[in-house]
C-alpha cells in the first residue's frame, strides 16, 4: 500500500498537545496527509492567541521528481510546481545550484479541497546574491506575474539589505487572495529591521515596531528572520520570527513566552503545551505506526543507524501591522532521520 503523509502524521500525533492543535484542525490536517505523499520534514503553524484554532501545515519537497497524484496536476499551480522541479532535479539547469529547498504550506481555516493548493517558497542557496538573480527567479513563481514595480521593489530590497543579511526565500501565497510576494530576509539583527525597513519604503504609521524590537531583544537571539509582502508597494504587514537558540546564562525562551502570556499574545495553556512538544520517538519496523516506506532502509541500517522521528520547536513567529493586534505563533517542527547508532540519542 503507498505510504502517505499520514503516516508520519500517525508517529508524531500522539505526542501533540491538544492546546496546540485542536480535535477539529487536526482532523483538518489528518484530512490533508491522506492525499499528500510523504515528507521528511515538516510542522505545524499554530497560533498561540485565544479563539484561535487553526493550525495549517508546512512540508519540504524534496529534490525529485516526486510523483504527485493525477487530479492535482490538473491544476495549474501544481502543474508549475511539477515543471519547476523537472528543471531543479536537473544538474545543468541554473536551478539546480540556485535552489536549496522548496517548502509547502497548507492554509487549513476549512476542511482541505479535495486538489488543496499551498502556499509555495523557493529556498535559495547562497550562489543567489544580487538583485538580478532574484527577480529573475521571482519570475518562476508559478500563477504570478511580475509586474516593473514589483520588480523594483524585489530590487530594492535586496539593494537595502545589511551586509550580514541575505534574502532567503520568496514565496507565491497561491491559496490567499493577496498575490504579493513573500520575501523572506535571514541573518539580519533586530536592531537593523527599522532602519532596513525605512530604506525600502515600509511605513509605521504608530511607531510601535521599535518598542517592541526593544522588548524581543531582551528575550530572544538578536539575530532573526524578516517577512515581507511584496506588490506594487511594501505591506504593510510584516513578520518576525524569532529564535533562541544562541548560549545564555539563562534559558531565554521561558522567559520569552512569559512575555507573551504577559501581554495576551500567548494562553498560560498553550506556554505549558508549547514545553511538551519537543523529543524524539524510534521508528521501529515492527510498529504498526511505523511508515512502510522506511522500512527498507530500518532493515540495512539496522545496527549502524538509529531510525528516529524528532519534534521541536523551531521558533516563534511575531505578525506585526501597524493598525492591527500582533499575531503570535508557534513553529512546530517534525521529521525523520537515521542517527549514527554509535552516538548516544541524547546527543
Amino acid at each position: 500500500m503507498p505510504c502517505s503523509m499520514e503516516d508520519y502524521l500517525n508517529v508524531v500525533v500522539p505526542y501533540l498537545p491538544s492546546e496546540l492543535v485542536s480535535a477539529s484542525a487536526l482532523s483538518n490536517i489528518r484530512a490533508l496527509s491522506k492525499v499528500l505523499p510523504p515528507f521528511s520534514l515538516a510542522g505545524f503553524e499554530s497560533r498561540l492567541g485565544t479563539a484561535q484554532p487553526v493550525v495549517d501545515l508546512l512540508v519540504r519537497f524534496p529534490r525529485s521528481k516526486l510523483p504527485l497524484p493525477q487530479a492535482f496536476l490538473a491544476h495549474s499551480a501544481w502543474r508549475s510546481l511539477h515543471n519547476l522541479c523537472q528543471d531543479w532535479v536537473e544538474p545543468t539547469s541554473e536551478l539546480y545550484d540556485q535552489l536549496q529547498h522548496i517548502w509547502l504550506e497548507f492554509d487549513l481555516d476549512r476542511p482541505p479541497a479535495p486538489v488543496p493548493i499551498p502556499c509555495l517558497f523557493l529556498s535559495f542557496s547562497d550562489t543567489v546574491q544580487d538583485a538580478r538573480s532574484l527577480v529573475k527567479l521571482a519570475h518562476r513563481l508559478p500563477e504570478h506575474t511580475i509586474s516593473d514595480s514589483i520588480a523594483r521593489n524585489l530590487t530594492q530590497c535586496a539593494h537595502a539589505l545589511p551586509t550580514n543579511a541575505r534574502i532567503e526565500h520568496l514565496g507565491a501565497m497561491l491559496s490567499r487572495p493577496n498575490q504579493a510576494i513573500r520575501v523572506v530576509v535571514s541573518g539580519i539583527r533586530l536592531q537593523q529591521i527599522p532602519e532596513y525597513l525605512n530604506k525600502i519604503g515600509w511605513h509605521d504609521s504608530t511607531n510601535c515596531l521599535t518598542g517592541l524590537i526593544s522588548n524581543l531583544s531582551e528575550r530572544v537571539d538578536s539575530v532573526a528572520i524578516l517577512d515581507l509582502d511584496v506588490s506594487e508597494q511594501i505591506l504593510p504587514k510584516i513578520g518576525i520570527e524569532c529564535f533562541n537558540r544562541q548560549p545564555s546564562p539563562q534559558p531565554r525562551q521561558p522567559q520569552f513566552l512569559n512575555y507573551l502570556v504577559g501581554q495576551g499574545l500567548c494562553t498560560s495553556e498553550k506556554q505549558a503545551a508549547i514545553a511538551q512538544w519537543s523529543g524524539f520517538s524510534q521508528n521501529i519496523p515492527q510498529n504498526d505506526a511505523a511508515p512502510n516506506n522506511l522500512m527498507w532502509g530500518d532493515l540495512f541500517l539496522r545496527g549502524k543507524a538509529h531510525s528516529i522521528f524528532w519534534r521541536s520547536v523551531s521558533h516563534i513567529k511575531l505578525s506585526y501591522h501597524p493598525e492591527h493586534p500582533i499575531d503570535a505563533k508557534a513553529y512546530l517542527a517534525f521529521g525523520h532521520n537515521w542517527f549514527d547508532a554509535n552516538v548516544p540519542l541524547s546527543a
